[in-house]
């Protein structure tokens, strides 16, 4: 369908009251496209043109006019960017208390293949406690005990 100069302008205003500069998206599908990006890759809005072209960087490092009626797209839920909050929280934690446990390590005592796992992939148990995460990635601590009894109220 071909719109007129004015239809896509006033397309484009509602739009930009719809994505604002900063504005997460997830890319649904695209036209024909050459060098397409994969569905469902986010992105950040960083503008609307006069002819509803919605500009957006994309976490994989790719910038894309996304033309209206062209490209499909939808705007984060409030659950989803919760979820990317909370998972740049637990990267955050997690190199700081890799940094904390691994700092008075030589690791070049170790061979390279076991220094990359000690590296590389977060350690699920350290002595007597377990580390797990829950749906949103926040991480908890608890005690391993083969007597838990102990440990519930009485």
């Amino acid at each position: 369908m071909e719109y007129s100069f004015s239809q896509l302008s006033n397309i484009a205003k509602s739009l930009r009251e719809r994505y604002p500069i900063g504005t997460r998206i997830k890319l649904i599908s695209m036209g024909d496209d050459p060098r397409p990006i994969p569905p469902g890759t986010k992105g950040t809005v960083e503008g609307v043109d006069e002819i509803a072209t919605v500009f957006c960087r994309f976490d994989n490092g790719r910038s894309l006019g996304l033309a209206y009626g062209e490209y499909h797209y939808r705007a984060l839920t409030q659950a989803e960017l919760l979820e990317e909050k909370c998972a740049r929280n637990y990267d955050k934690y997690y190199e700081a208390v890799h940094r904390d446990i691994f700092a008075d390590v030589d690791l070049d005592r170790f061979p390279r293949k076991s220094r990359m796992r000690m590296t590389t992939t977060p350690p699920r148990f350290w002595g007597n406690f377990t580390i797990s995460s829950s749906r949103f990635m926040i991480p908890t601590v608890s005690m391993v005990s083969s007597d838990s009894s102990k440990y519930l109220p009485s």
